[in-house]
């Protein structure tokens, strides 16, 4: 007797070859869904940090206009003096005109060091400068700036940021 239940112990104590492959299908799933996760939260950390970068660039060359007198917020002056391209420094104007332009240059690269991140997908920026009058005399200056740059993998549209600024005639 004693025999007996040993071997039904034995029985009962093992893994049927069905229990297995079930147990093995489930662990996959798990570390396919880790896997996936872990991927998705890459993905999106990349895309948030392009956008921090992209806003970067964008308020420091607001900041740049903001420093400007009024009466220098002109098309093709610099955004600077110091970023005039005199010395060997880095050229920063602003656009004379509303089409987009590639910030990937060594300018643009001296001006903001972090659009190294975005160097290979391939980033453009426009500057629409809007002078609005009274009186016959200019009294605001709206300036639209926006990036834009290709999205990973190429995959979707392109990603952009836009951020304006208003200046009013100083006093």
């Amino acid at each position: 007797m004693h025999k007996a239940q040993s071997q039904t112990l034995r029985r009962q104590s093992a893994f049927s070859l069905a229990e297995a492959v079930l147990t093995l299908g489930v662990l996959s799933l798990f570390v396919v869904l880790c896997v996936s996760a872990i991927s998705f939260s890459r993905v999106t950390s990349m895309k948030a940090k392009e956008e921090a970068v992209a806003m970067g660039f964008l308020e420091h060359y607001a900041e740049m206009l903001r420093g400007l007198p009024f009466a220098h917020l002109l098309p093709g002056w610099p955004i600077n003096p110091l970023l005039d391209g005199s010395g060997g420094g880095p050229n920063i104007r602003i656009p004379t005109n509303a089409a987009w332009f590639s910030v990937n240059t060594p300018d643009y690269l001296a001006f903001h060091p972090d659009l190294i991140w975005l160097t290979n997908r391939d980033p453009h920026a426009r500057v629409v400068l809007t002078t609005t009058q009274v009186g016959g005399q200019p009294h605001t200056k709206h300036v639209q700036l926006e990036l834009r740059w290709t999205a990973p993998l190429g995959l979707g549209s392109q990603r952009t940021q836009r951020l304006d600024v208003i200046r009013v005639k100083d006093l």
